[in-house]
């Protein structure tokens, strides 16, 4: 069931990877044709063949009439059909044209949401249709018409059929608008050498438009990312560009000659300085509700939001050479890209999620009651952690925060996969789970020290137990078990420390994960006489008694390691026999040990 659930995850990426590649290269082909009706015959044979539908048709928009006429079909059987002309509002087609947003129905003609045209309704039952799709053909000037599927029995759209029509409608309304342009651009050749100038004005725009396009489609289908796009983008555009994520992160920045980088913050963010002027917080703010690229004429910039389907990605910020001034042409290529930057984090979004999921699953089956067996789990491992099988170091991680930050717990997990990335660490209960390659205690402490100053970062704080050096799933679920316990018995809030399990593992051994007030009777029973002095001098037996039993009763290493004159530690030794007995009896050296060992802890934490 495991392998099944793994195997249809493969699977799922697999066809959306083989879905948008044929995306891309439908747009490419698209792109490069510039004869009207071979661009509508295209597109509609490619949706049928993509969505794997009985036919496609589409309907352009009529402004000054206010309706949408049939225009190009693939799949129909009657000459009735291609006569369909709905206003605007009516019936699927109309009220996708008016609304300008995706619809679907699984019975159309039965469908009493719709205003049916007894005309159209008469063709579309003579052609045998049942369930319809509509998605938008939306240009930079406007809706242009609806591209729909569509099935002659009934059936259910699909979110992915809907986004990869939606996509396809993207690409087809440009490619439609740059074979009118293109047609437009003759036209006036024709007309007058005036005209002919502005035809080849608007020829060079389209050309450079088609470069990108080709280029980012090359960018994609090579899985180059979110990096490559900036490099295509900058290249063909010859601007500096920067696309962050919706929170202004840096994710990737690319310079042609003569445009200065712009410099981060010490979190990787774009400054401050420059999101919080006026004119930027304005544009942030309108190209976030209408997801238009705007001018930042006082910065020579070009601001573009990346969404998909109404949610804000990020954006992407052009800056311009000092002699370039902001263009139509320049905004819709920036806004062409945004939508392949959009599909990139999604696709990157998309695995993050499955990857987490899987090391969820992972988890649950490593730290299971009744575990699953081990040589699946050993398969699951190899798929979730490269470096399972080399010496390794499990650590558990409680974290606290302030009320005012929300989802805490998978913030922190993204922290610390950005900080060490490439590293195992996934939720498990009401914390995370983390695997380092690394057995030196020093460069453990080193490394967790970073990820704690990092999740301090973003308001986390963290209460970190690291086990023992592990080589096999058998000694990862023992240690990461009895660092949960250890946890629990010495949590605390405010504390954002590096417990070691090796060093206190003795604790779990005498105490249940629950006893922390037992504990501190304990401590407080067997010190009672020290604890009872003065701060500074129950702080100098205590530390005296520690180092005491570190050199196992060597009172000259004792006194050495202390900094004191010998006759100093025999004073100390002999107050603390006063106080609490002799200290070689081993009925009582045990449960000192013990004692100081939880007092010391309790103190810092």
């Amino acid at each position: 069931m495991l392998q099944r659930t793994v195997g249809d995850s493969v699977l799922a990426r697999r066809r959306h990877d083989e879905e948008l590649a044929t995306i891309f290269e439908t747009a490419a082909q698209l792109a490069a044709e510039l004869d009207i009706e071979t661009v509508l015959q295209a597109i509609v044979e490619r949706a049928r063949s993509l969505i794997g539908t009985d036919l496609s048709y589409i309907t352009l928009l009529d402004a000054e009439v206010g309706c949408v006429r049939m225009r190009v079909a693939a799949g129909n059987r009657t000459p009735e059909f291609m006569a369909i002309v709905l206003p605007l509002g009516a019936g699927l087609g109309g009220t996708v044209a008016r609304d300008v947003r995706p619809i679907y129905t699984s019975d159309y003609l039965n469908e009493p949401s719709f205003a049916h045209e007894p005309a159209v309704d008469q063709a579309v039952r003579a052609e045998g249709i049942r369930s319809i799709l509509g998605v938008p053909l939306i240009g930079r000037r406007g809706t242009i018409g609806v591209l729909y599927v569509a099935n002659r029995q009934i059936n259910t759209f699909s979110d992915p059929d809907l986004e990869l029509l939606a996509a396809l409608a993207h690409h087809a309304a440009l490619a439609l608008e740059n074979a009118r342009l293109y047609e437009e651009a003759v036209a006036a050749a024709r007309s007058s050498e005036e005209a002919k100038g502005v035809a080849e004005g608007l020829y060079k725009d389209l050309l450079l438009v088609n470069e990108l396009h080709e280029a980012l489609t090359d960018v994609l289908l090579a899985g180059q990312g979110v990096s490559g796009v900036a490099r295509s983008l900058a290249s063909t555009l010859n601007v500096g560009i920067v696309i962050t994520d919706r929170s202004h992160f840096l994710l990737a920045q690319t310079n042609p000659p003569g445009i200065d980088a712009l410099s981060a913050d010490d979190r990787g963010c774009i400054p401050q300085s420059l999101i919080g002027h006026p004119d930027v917080r304005a544009a942030i703010l309108r190209s976030s509700s209408d997801y238009k690229a705007t001018p930042l004429g006082s910065f020579n910039r070009i601001l573009c939001p990346v969404a998909a389907r109404e949610e804000l990605l990020g954006y992407i910020w052009a800056t311009l050479p000092a002699d370039c001034d902001s263009s139509d042409v320049l905004h819709t290529a920036i806004e062409q890209a945004a939508r392949a930057v959009a599909l990139e984090m999604l696709r990157d979004r998309a695995a993050v999620e499955t990857e987490a999921r899987l090391r969820r699953e992972f988890l649950d089956d490593l730290l299971n009651e009744h575990p699953v067996p081990i040589d699946v789990l050993r398969h699951r491992a190899r798929q979730v952690w490269q470096s399972f099988s080399v010496p390794h170091r499990p650590f558990i991680a409680r974290i606290s925060c302030s009320p005012e930050v929300t989802n805490s717990l998978e913030r922190a997990r993204e922290t610390v996969a950005d900080t060490r990335p490439g590293d195992f660490v996934s939720i498990y209960g009401d914390r995370l789970v983390g695997l380092l390659p690394i057995a030196d205690p020093e460069e453990v402490q080193s490394q967790l020290q970073r990820v704690i100053s990092a999740l301090e970062k973003v308001g986390l704080k963290a209460n970190l137990v690291v086990g023992g050096t592990c080589s096999n799933l058998d000694e990862d679920r023992r240690v990461i078990k009895k660092a949960r316990e250890l946890q629990d018995l010495l949590f605390s809030p405010s504390s954002d420390r590096i417990l070691w399990l090796e060093q206190l593992e003795v604790l779990t051994a005498l105490f249940e994960p629950s006893a922390g007030p037992r504990l501190q009777a304990f401590i407080e029973s067997a010190l009672a006489p020290v604890l009872k002095l003065e701060s500074r001098q129950c702080a100098t037996l205590l530390r005296t008694l520690d180092v005491y039993y570190q050199t196992f009763g060597n009172r000259a290493e004792t006194a050495r390691k202390l900094g004191v004159h010998i006759n100093t530690l025999y004073h100390r030794l002999e107050r603390l026999t006063e106080l609490v007995g002799p200290l070689d009896d081993p009925s009582r050296a045990v449960p000192f040990q013990v004692a100081m060992l939880a007092q010391a802890m309790n103190r810092e934490l």
